[in-house]
Order: C-alpha cells, then structure tokens, then sequence
C-alpha cells in the first residue's frame, strides 16, 4: 500500500530549519521604545543653541572690525612712513634757508661796498655759519693734511715724492670729506706723498 505523503529530502529539512528574516519596516529615524514626543528637542536646549550661535555671530563680526582696524592702521603707518622719507629733510632746508638769506642780504651789501676787507668779513661769517648748521646735524670734516693716507676716508688725486713728508701721508687737501654721523658722505680728495727717487751716484 503506498502512502500518500512525500519524503522530504535533507536538503528541504535544512531550509525549514533556517530562521527566515523579518519583515523590513520603514526607518523614521527612531530608536526602539521612542516616541515622537522624545526626539524633539526641549526648549532649553533650543534656546542654548540659539545663544551659541548668536555669541558666535558676535565675534565673526568682532572679528571682521579688528581685521578692517588693523588693516586701515596698516595702510596710515605706510602713509605716514612715505611722508617721513619724502620730507625727511625739511628741517635742515628750512635752517639752510636762514643762510641763504643772509648771503642774499651779504651780496646786495657787496655791491655797493669798495673795501674788500668788509667783503670777506661777511663771506666768513655766513661760512661760519653754514658749518654750524653742518654741525647740528652731525656733518663733520674727515682730517686729511697731515694725516696718514687711508683709501676709506681719502680719495688720491695723486702722488708727489717729496723728502719732506713720510711716504703715504697726505701732504695736500684739494677738496674737504665730510663724516655723515659714523659714514664717509664723502671722501676728501688728496695730494699723498710718495718716497723720493734715489740720488744718482756721482
């Protein structure tokens, strides 16, 4: 007699066995055991956020004025540092201007003096002057005659034996250097003296 059941195969008794997986739900981004009610943020914490992002708020744009201040005493101090070097000289050229003054009144006296005596008495005394104005402003003479011969104060125009002077020492000043505080503004051009040729023997 056969049966009417069908024998199920080993392969069928594991697929039975197997847990089959759960229906898929739709994902509204809660957890398990929460309510709608629960994820919505609470007042205060709204209200925190709200502070943060207004303190936030205040010092981007505390922020932007010290950059635009800081930019503008950037652009003043270039301005101001440019006027300086342009007009960096206006105190000596207003000095120099009583010297020419004087020197203007000196030739207007000159033309109408006949002793040459009273002439070069004015000419001295705005020379004198002149050099004071030098003088306060640091513009000093470079020694020359007399003087060892040194290529960073002195410029040789030229060499003269001559047994009366040590060779290598200035024996004549054609044009005075001045010292600019610690620097050569320009050197004095000079007569340096050299060794005498030797006596022809007799």
């Amino acid at each position: 007699m056969k049966h009417g059941h069908k024998h199920h195969t080993q392969h069928d008794r594991e697929r039975d066995a197997a847990p089959q997986p759960a229906a898929s739900q739709p994902d509204t981004g809660q957890q398990a055991g929460e309510s709608p009610e629960e994820t919505a943020l609470a007042p205060e914490a709204i209200a925190e956020l709200q502070a943060k992002a207004a303190e936030r708020d205040k010092w981007h744009t505390e922020f932007l004025y010290k950059a635009a201040e800081l930019e503008n005493m950037r652009k003043r101090a270039a301005k101001e540092r440019q006027e300086l070097i342009r007009y960096s000289g206006q105190d000596i050229f207003a000095q120099l201007l009583e010297v020419v003054d004087n020197f203007g009144r000196a030739v207007d006296a000159d033309r109408k003096e006949t002793d040459p005596a009273v002439i070069v008495q004015g000419l001295e005394i705005i020379y004198k002057q002149l050099l004071n104005l030098l003088d306060r402003y640091e513009i000093r003479r470079i020694p020359a005659k007399g003087n060892a011969f040194d290529p960073a104060l002195h410029d040789a125009i030229q060499q003269v034996p001559t047994p009366d002077a040590e060779p290598g020492t200035v024996i004549e000043e054609l044009l005075p250097g001045y010292y600019y505080r610690d620097r050569v503004l320009r050197p004095a051009r000079v007569i340096v003296a050299a060794a005498p040729p030797p006596a022809a023997a007799p």
